[in-house]
C-alpha cells in the first residue's frame, strides 16, 4: 500500500475512535446527571413529604387542642401544652402555637381564679411575640390581656386593649378562625360598656369573616360554638338597647338549640334569655333561666361569672317582691366578695414569699457576682494604675531628656552664635584701630613724606590711643573670661566707696577734657566703709564711667552714692543720648551694641554686670530715668 494512503488510513481510524470515545463520555455524563437529578427530586420530595407529615401532625394538634376547649377538659390542655408549644415551636407553627397558649392562660383563669398569675403569663408571652414580631401572636395576646381585665371589671382597659388587638387584625390582614373568637370577646366587652353601634359593627365584620373563611365546612364544630357566641352577644344587644321585640327571634332561636342540645354557649344561652325575660317583665321564667346558668357553674371556679350570676338574680328577685331572698342573695355576694378577696390576698402573699425567697437567692448572687466584679475592677484599676504611674514616669525622664537635649541643642546653637558674633566684632573692632596704627606708621617712618611736627604728634596720639583701645579690648576679653571661670570675688577690703568713687573720677577726668561736669554726690556718712573687693568695684565704676563718657556730647555724668538696705547704692546718671526701650533687655548680652559704629565689642556692661554678681551685688539699668542713661549698682555690706 502506499505511503500516502496507508497515513490517511490510520488518521480516519485514530478520529474515528476519538469520536467514540466522546459518544461514550456524554452517555456517561448523561446517566450520572440523570442519577443526580433523580436523588434531587428523591431528597426534595422527602423534605416535602416531611413537612407535609409535621404540618399534617400539627394540624391535628391543634384540632385536638381546639376540641378540648370546646369540652372545657382543663386537665388535659394543661397536661399537654408543654409538650405542644415544643412541637409548634421546633416546626415554625406559630398561630397554633400562640392559640395554645392563650387557651392555657384562659384555661388557668377560669379553673385557678388568678388573675395577677395569668397577667403575668400574658406580658411575658406578648413580649417573647414582640421579639419574634409575630402579628397574629400580638394580637391574640392583646386579646387575652383584655379579657382578664374584663373578667377583673375594668371594662374600659379590656375595651381599649382588644381594640389595638382588632386593629392588628385588620393592618395585617389576619384571617383565620381563631380570629372570630377576638370578635367575640370585643362585642362581649362593648356590650359591657353600652357601646352597641360598635359592638353591632363588630358583629356583622365578625360574621363576614367567618363566611369569608367558609369554617362551617373546614371546622363545623369551631363555626357552631362561634355562631352561637355571637348570636347570644347579639341577642343581649338588642335587649340591653331596649328592643326586646327585635331579639324575640334570636332568643326563640337560642331556646331551640337549648331544647335540642346543640348549643355549645350554654350559659351565654340561658344569660341572654334570663336578660330578655326580665326585660319583658316575665320575671319567673327569668328566674328559671338563671337556675340554669347556676348549673353551668357548678364545676367552674369562676368568682366574675358566679358574681354576675348573682347580680341577675338579685333584680330579678327584687322584681318579684321576694326582698329576703333577694338579700340574701346580697349577702352571699358580699361573702364570697370577702371570701375571694381573703383568698386572693393569701394567694398573693404566698406569691410574694416565693418571689421573695427567688429574689433573694438573685440577691445573694449578683453579691457574689459584684464581689467578684469589684475584686476583678480593683486588679484591673491597680494594673491600669501601676501602668499610667510607670507610664507616667516614663514621659517625664523622657520629658526631662528632651529638655536636656533641647538645653543642650540650645546652648550649642548659642554658643556657636557667640563665637560667629565673637569672630565678627573681634575681626572689626580690631582690624579698625590695627589699620590706623600700621597706616600712620608707615607715614610717620617713610621720609619722603613732608609732614608737620603738629600732625606728627596727632598721628602719633592717634597711635597710642588706638593701641591702648586694642589693649583694652583684650582685657575684656580676659576679664570676661576670668569671671565665667570664677563664682565669687573674696570679699575681704574695707572699701571706703566715696574715696574710690574720687579716685575713679579723677582717672576720667584725663579722657574727658574737661568737656563734661563730673560730678559726684554723697549721702554716706563720713567714714563708711564696705567689706568686699576693691579692684573689682573700680573695674565696674570704671566701665560705666567710660559708657557714659563715650554716649555723652554735652551735659554731665554725675554719681550718686546712697544707703539701701544696710548695703550701698552706686547710681551713674549722664545726659547723654540714652538707650531706646527697644534695646534696653538686651545691652547686658556679650557683643550686643546700641550703635554698631560706636567703637567697643559690646563686652563692658556684660563684665561689669558679671563682676557685680560675683560680688553677690546687682547692676541694672533704671528704665525711668529719660534724660540719658541711668545705671544703679548695689552692693551688699
Amino acid at each position: 500500500m502506499p505511503k500516502c494512503l496507508s497515513n490517511s488510513a490510520s488518521g480516519f481510524i485514530r478520529r474515528h475512535n476519538n469520536i467514540t470515545k466522546r459518544k461514550k463520555t456524554i452517555i456517561k455524563n448523561k446517566k450520572n446527571m440523570k442519577r443526580l437529578l433523580t436523588i434531587l427530586a428523591a431528597v426534595v420530595m422527602s423534605n416535602a413529604l416531611v413537612w407535609a407529615d409535621k404540618r399534617a401532625e400539627g394540624d391535628a394538634l391543634y384540632e385536638k387542642f381546639a376540641h378540648w376547649g370546646f369540652e372545657s377538659k382543663a386537665d388535659s390542655i394543661l397536661a399537654g401544652r408543654d409538650a405542644a408549644l415544643t412541637f409548634f415551636a421546633d416546626n415554625h407553627q406559630w398561630e397554633h402555637y400562640y392559640y395554645v397558649a392563650n387557651l392555657a392562660i384562659q384555661v388557668h383563669m377560669l379553673h385557678e381564679d388568678n388573675p395577677s398569675a395569668c397577667l403575668r403569663e400574658c406580658q411575658q408571652l406578648y413580649k417573647f411575640a414582640t421579639d419574634h414580631r409575630h402579628a397574629y401572636g400580638l394580637a391574640s395576646v392583646q386579646a387575652q390581656m383584655g379579657w382578664i381585665y374584663g373578667y377583673l371589671g375594668d371594662h374600659q382597659e379590656a375595651v381599649r386593649l382588644l381594640k389595638e388587638s382588632i386593629e392588628n387584625i385588620r393592618r395585617q390582614r389576619i384571617e383565620n378562625r381563631d380570629v372570630l373568637g377576638i370578635y367575640y370577646i370585643y362585642a362581649y366587652m362593648l356590650e359591657l360598656v353600652g357601646n352597641y353601634d360598635e359592638q353591632q359593627r363588630i358583629i356583622d365584620e365578625g360574621k363576614r369573616i367567618g363566611e369569608k373563611l367558609n369554617i362551617s365546612e373546614t371546622s363545623p364544630e369551631a363555626a357552631q360554638l362561634l355562631s352561637d357566641e355571637l348570636l347570644n352577644v347579639e341577642a343581649l344587644m338588642l335587649v340591653h338597647r331596649g328592643q326586646p321585640e327585635k331579639a324575640r327571634p334570636l332568643i326563640e332561636k337560642i331556646a331551640g338549640r337549648l331544647r335540642d342540645g346543640k348549643e355549645k354557649s350554654v350559659y351565654e344561652a340561658w344569660r341572654a334569655i334570663a336578660e330578655y325575660h326580665l326585660a319583658c317583665g316575665e320575671y319567673t321564667k327569668a328566674l328559671e333561666a338563671t337556675q340554669q346558668m347556676e348549673l353551668q357553674l357548678a364545676n367552674v371556679n369562676n368568682s366574675g361569672l358566679q358574681w354576675g350570676l348573682n347580680l341577675l338574680r338579685t333584680e330579678i328577685l327584687r322584681h318579684l317582691g321576694r326582698s329576703d331572698e333577694a338579700y340574701d342573695t346580697l349577702r352571699q355576694m358580699m361573702e364570697l366578695r370577702s371570701t375571694q378577696t381573703v383568698s386572693q390576698l393569701r394567694r398573693q402573699l404566698s406569691e410574694m414569699d416565693s418571689q421573695y425567697q427567688i429574689d433573694e437567692m438573685r440577691i445573694r448572687e449578683q453579691k457574689s457576682h459584684f464581689w467578684y466584679a469589684v475584686i476583678i475592677s480593683l486588679i484591673v484599676i491597680i494594673a491600669l494604675a501601676v501602668f499610667t504611674f510607670f507610664r507616667i514616669r516614663t514621659a517625664r525622664v523622657l520629658s526631662r531628656k528632651n529638655q536636656e537635649l533641647a538645653d543642650a541643642l540650645g546652648h550649642a546653637q548659642e554658643s556657636d552664635r557667640m563665637k560667629t558674633a565673637f569672630v565678627q566684632h573681634i575681626s572689626h573692632e580690631i582690624r579698625t584701630p590695627l589699620n590706623i596704627i600700621t597706616g600712620f606708621a608707615q607715614v610717620i617712618s617713610n621720609r619722603e613724606y613732608d609732614i608737620t611736627e603738629e600732625d606728627r604728634n596727632r598721628m602719633l596720639s592717634d597711635i597710642s590711643h588706638n593701641t591702648n583701645e586694642i589693649t583694652n579690648f583684650v582685657n575684656e576679653l580676659l576679664e570676661l573670661s576670668e569671671s565665667e571661670s570664677q563664682s565669687h570675688y573674696s570679699k575681704t577690703d574695707d572699701v571706703d566707696i566715696a574715696a574710690l568713687c574720687r579716685s575713679v573720677i579723677a582717672e576720667c577726668e584725663s579722657e574727658n577734657s574737661a568737656k563734661l561736669q563730673l560730678l559726684l554726690e554723697s549721702s554716706l556718712p563720713d567714714g563708711f566703709t564696705l567689706k568686699s573687693n576693691a579692684a573689682a568695684i573700680q573695674k565696674i565704676l570704671s566701665r560705666l564711667m567710660n559708657n557714659a563718657l563715650k554716649f555723652t556730647e554735652h551735659g554731665s555724668v554725675t554719681m550718686k552714692l546712697g544707703i539701701q538696705n544696710e548695703g550701698v547704692k552706686i547710681e551713674i546718671e549722664d545726659t547723654g543720648i540714652g538707650i531706646p526701650p527697644e534695646h534696653q533687655q538686651k545691652i547686658f548680652e556679650r557683643f550686643y551694641k546700641v550703635d554698631t559704629f560706636k567703637q567697643g565689642i559690646g563686652l563692658g556692661l556684660t563684665v561689669a554686670r558679671r563682676t557685680a554678681e560675683l560680688l553677690d551685688g546687682t547692676l541694672s539699668l533704671d528704665s525711668t530715668y529719660t534724660t540719658g542713661a541711668r545705671f544703679v549698682l548695689t552692693l551688699p555690706q
